[in-house]
Formats: C-alpha cells, sequence, structure tokens
C-alpha cells in the first residue's frame, strides 16, 4: 500500500513538473508574438505596440487609405520603451513626419477626413543607422512591408489625404 502511495505521489510529481514547464513555455511564446494592431482612422483611438515592440510594418484600407494598422514587432534588444511624444499632426501639404534620432515609431493617431492629418508616437529606443525609404504604399497596394530587422522613424505622405504613404526605416 506504501508503494502505490509512493508511486501515485511520484506520478503526481512528474505531472505537475510537466504542466509547469509547458505553462512557462507558452507564456514565452504568448509574449514573443508579434501582433497587428487594430486599424484606426479619425473616429478612433491611437493605436499603439507595447513595450519591447516597434513598427515593423504598416497597411492600410478604405477609401484614400483611411484606416491605418501597424505590425508590432518584437525587436529583441528592448523590454520597454523609453521616453515617448507625439508629432504634430501632418499630411500631404507638409509631407513627411520624423521622430527625433534614436527616437523610433511605436504609434499612430490621425485626424481630419480619410486619416488625413497623421501624428506618430515616437519612443526612445536608442541610436539608428542603415536607413532607406520604403515603397510608397496605399489601400490599391500590397503591405508597406519593411526589410527584417528594420523599424519605422518617419513617415512621408503624398496624394489627396495622404492617401500614399512611405516609412523611412532604419536599424536599432
Amino acid at each position: 500500500m506504501q508503494s502505490k502511495v509512493i508511486n501515485l505521489c511520484q506520478k503526481s510529481a512528474l505531472i505537475l513538473s510537466v504542466f509547469l514547464i509547458l505553462n512557462m513555455a507558452f507564456a514565452s511564446i504568448a509574449k514573443s508574438a508579434d501582433y497587428w494592431t487594430a486599424y484606426v482612422s479619425e473616429e478612433d483611438s491611437p493605436a499603439y505596440c507595447s513595450d519591447g515592440y516597434l513598427v515593423g510594418s504598416a497597411d492600410c484600407s478604405g477609401e484614400y487609405c483611411d484606416n491605418i494598422s501597424l505590425f508590432c514587432d518584437q525587436d529583441g534588444e528592448y523590454n520597454s520603451h523609453g521616453q515617448s511624444y507625439w508629432t504634430q499632426p501632418f499630411s500631404e501639404e507638409e509631407g513627411t513626419g520624423f521622430c527625433k534620432f534614436g527616437y523610433f515609431i511605436t504609434g499612430i493617431s490621425c485626424s481630419g477626413n480619410y486619416c488625413d492629418n497623421i501624428s506618430i508616437e515616437c519612443s526612445d529606443i536608442g541610436d539608428w543607422s542603415n536607413c532607406y525609404w520604403t515603397g510608397s504604399h496605399s489601400e490599391e497596394n500590397d503591405l508597406g512591408h519593411f526589410s527584417a530587422g528594420y523599424f519605422a522613424v518617419g513617415v512621408k505622405c503624398s496624394g489627396d489625404y495622404c492617401d500614399n504613404k512611405s516609412y523611412y526605416v532604419c536599424k536599432p
């Protein structure tokens, strides 16, 4: 009888150990999963990337690229964003919104018809280098993909209502 109790305790301990290991593995996977924000427009609250994530791609839908979504990509080097600030709104008339050197885009907001005026949240992550402009994209063509390991630090608008967007992307 005593050996059955010991055997049952050993099996219970083994099952508990396996459960804890799997739980930690799933928690790690869930924490490191890249994700898309909800689409935002002038009617919505801003879209943000969580701490430890930077904008690794962008998409839009609707007439004049009215709805914008950010792909939040875990940058792998930083657990949290430093100080943050919002840029003044810009559109095709002003053309470009940039983060200060060392800051990366971590959020986006817009106002005006068809999300015409864009403001970006910039967070202090560290120096950037090896930058380039992406091709222009809108709802009529493909996503604004960035090369692996590159993240947005600026946005350039052209066309009515800031319809076409290019992103200035850099390596942290």
